[in-house]
């Protein structure tokens, strides 16, 4: 448990308890923070988080278990502030999972799909899956994802039942690390589709140029 009345931000990062020669990730389970404004944190989402941060708009973390996934959306819906979100996603992520709660003060969210830990296995999360998040939130002005090894989502399924929607505020769309792929050109396709004020979609095989400062690595 972390507990401040005047903390503004946090970083929880490569933090471990030890346990003989292995090493368990630190979590963070209970958070009362009411001035906190940001969030960056490496640790395991729970079903039972807590968090008391009214304040709290601006947030950076990972998702390496598939269970983590429902679980951190569930909590962020909670979030009264919450418009900023970057997420490094190496679960295996079934297309099947549906956000259910609205994300209803997100504008700006960054997805980074990384190659799984300690394994050979592809990610199974499906670009058209992407378009379930943004039906989720209504607010969102810029969507931005980075894929960076194609490879790691090439088994696609060609997804001819896509849920008709509309989206009026999303402007700014980027998906970085596309080569051409069929499933890269559909996503695009689908944004462009019912993204109805949409100004500007890049497709490109380069990072971001924060890009290999955040992740600590180098093309």
């Amino acid at each position: 448990m972390i507990a401040s009345s005047s903390l503004r931000h946090l970083e929880v990062t490569s933090c471990y308890l030890l346990f003989g020669n292995s090493m368990k990730d630190v979590t963070l389970t209970s958070l009362d923070c009411p001035k906190l404004t940001s969030l960056d944190y490496s640790g395991h989402f729970l079903p039972n988080m807590n968090f008391n941060t009214p304040m709290l708009n601006n947030i950076q973390l990972p998702l390496v278990y598939s269970g983590e996934y429902l679980n951190a959306f569930r909590l962020l819906a909670t979030l009264p502030k919450f418009e900023n979100l970057q997420l490094e996603i190496y679960s295996m992520v079934p297309t099947s999972v549906k956000i259910t709660q609205p994300l209803k003060h997100l504008k700006e969210l960054s997805l980074i799909f990384n190659r799984p830990f300690d394994t050979p296995r592809k990610l199974e999360f499906d670009l058209s899956s992407i378009l379930n998040i943004l039906q989720a939130s209504p607010l969102l002005e810029k969507l931005s994802v980075m894929i960076t090894s194609p490879e790691i989502i090439e088994n696609q399924k060609v997804d001819r039942d896509v849920e008709a929607f509309s989206h009026d505020e999303v402007k700014d769309i980027e998906l970085r690390g596309c080569v051409g792929n069929w499933y890269e050109v559909e996503f695009a396709m689908n944004v462009m589709k019912y993204a109805n004020k949409l100004e500007r979609i890049v497709l490109s095989p380069y990072w971001r140029d924060d890009m290999d400062e955040f992740l600590n690595w180098t093309l």
